[in-house]
């Protein structure tokens, strides 16, 4: 006998365990031991688009802030809710790529402390395969946590002694209010540095289908990259 799909849904419903709301922080503890290979579209695709996105924001970087008798040997580029490093990964990788290993120092924050457990491995194991194929001294890394929704920002100590000068923040800004976030990543940002967001569509919620929409931010201006 055929069932409706309400009768499936009630049965579904009637036989399944609770409801349990948490917070953010904790849902992406939960969630880390998973999250690179629970199949989410999302992820992929901002993976996809990172590949463009991240050399245009290396070279903006770069071009900016020319090494001088007077600067820091190695500025920032900071991945600002890195979770499982994934973004911070692809950061190594084109920084890598463009021979510019060696200018610029990385630096991921996350809230949960497991995404950035699993972020200490993968990064871990990526910096030593890359050391063991290459003699080009690779970027430094640190990876550290701030949470963006606690009233004083403890920054690491690279970031006290000097701001970033590039951000880039990837599927985070739905769980942040727009003004905290970005007083937060003005704070973080040095003058003349630069500012890569990446977000879920607005239709996203409107429709059975996915996008990821990025601005780029520096000099005072916004540039769209991608809709």
């Amino acid at each position: 006998m055929t069932q409706t799909i309400q009768e499936l849904l009630a049965k579904s419903s009637a036989t399944s365990q609770p409801t349990r709301y948490v917070d953010t922080v904790e849902a992406y503890d939960n969630w880390a031991e998973v999250y690179d290979t629970d199949g989410n579209f999302l992820q992929r695709l901002d993976t996809i688009e990172m590949q463009t996105l991240l050399p245009n924001i290396i070279n903006l970087i770069d071009n900016q802030f020319k090494p001088t008798p007077n600067s820091p040997p190695h500025p920032i580029i900071l991945d600002l809710g890195c979770g499982t490093g994934r973004n911070t990964m692809s950061l190594l990788s084109a920084l890598y790529t463009a021979n510019r290993a060696d200018r610029f120092s990385v630096v991921g924050l996350d809230a949960s402390r497991g995404m950035l457990e699993v972020a200490r491995t993968a990064v871990g194991e990526y910096v030593k395969k890359t050391a063991a194929m290459s003699d080009t001294p690779a970027s430094a890394v640190e990876l550290g946590i701030l949470d963006l929704l606690q009233p004083d920002l403890r920054l690491p100590g690279s970031l006290c002694a000097e701001r970033a000068a590039g951000v880039i923040s990837t599927l985070v800004l739905e769980h942040i209010p727009l003004e905290r976030f970005f007083a937060a990543a003005a704070g973080l940002i040095r003058t003349g540095g630069y500012l890569l967001v990446t977000n879920m569509h607005a239709e996203m919620g409107r429709r059975s289908q996915a996008g990821v929409y990025g601005c780029l931010w520096g000099e005072d201006s916004a540039y769209e990259l991608l809709s």
